[in-house]
Protein backbone atom coordinates (compact mmCIF):
# COMPACT_ATOMS: atom_id res chain seq x y z
CA UNK A 1 0.00 0.00 0.00
CA UNK A 2 1.48 3.71 -0.50
CA UNK A 3 1.12 5.66 2.05
CA UNK A 4 -0.41 8.55 1.98
CA UNK A 5 1.91 11.99 1.58
CA UNK A 6 0.40 14.73 4.26
CA UNK A 7 -0.37 18.16 3.05
CA UNK A 8 0.79 21.06 5.78
CA UNK A 9 -2.26 21.56 6.82
CA UNK A 10 -3.41 25.73 7.45
CA UNK A 11 -2.58 25.17 11.89
CA UNK A 12 0.43 24.07 11.16
CA UNK A 13 0.95 27.50 8.93
CA UNK A 14 -0.48 29.34 11.95
CA UNK A 15 2.07 27.63 14.30
CA UNK A 16 5.07 28.40 11.57
CA UNK A 17 3.75 32.04 11.53
CA UNK A 18 3.70 32.88 15.16
CA UNK A 19 7.13 31.03 15.44
CA UNK A 20 8.50 33.66 13.04
CA UNK A 21 7.05 36.84 15.09
CA UNK A 22 8.20 35.67 18.16
CA UNK A 23 11.59 35.03 17.09
CA UNK A 24 11.49 38.74 15.58
CA UNK A 25 9.74 40.56 18.73
CA UNK A 26 12.42 38.54 20.54
CA UNK A 27 15.47 39.54 18.71
CA UNK A 28 17.21 43.00 18.34
CA UNK A 29 15.02 44.10 15.04
CA UNK A 30 13.33 47.14 15.14
CA UNK A 31 9.79 48.20 15.54
CA UNK A 32 9.14 48.92 11.92
CA UNK A 33 10.72 45.66 11.12
CA UNK A 34 8.98 43.38 12.97
CA UNK A 35 5.50 45.15 11.80
CA UNK A 36 6.68 44.44 8.38
CA UNK A 37 7.76 40.89 9.31
CA UNK A 38 4.18 40.20 11.41
CA UNK A 39 2.25 41.64 8.38
CA UNK A 40 4.25 39.55 5.42
CA UNK A 41 3.95 36.00 7.60
CA UNK A 42 0.37 36.40 8.19
CA UNK A 43 -0.49 37.40 4.50
CA UNK A 44 1.42 34.11 3.63
CA UNK A 45 -0.95 32.49 5.80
Amino acid sequence: MAKKIKKPSKSNDTIEAISKISKAISSDLYLEDILKLIVTVTAEV
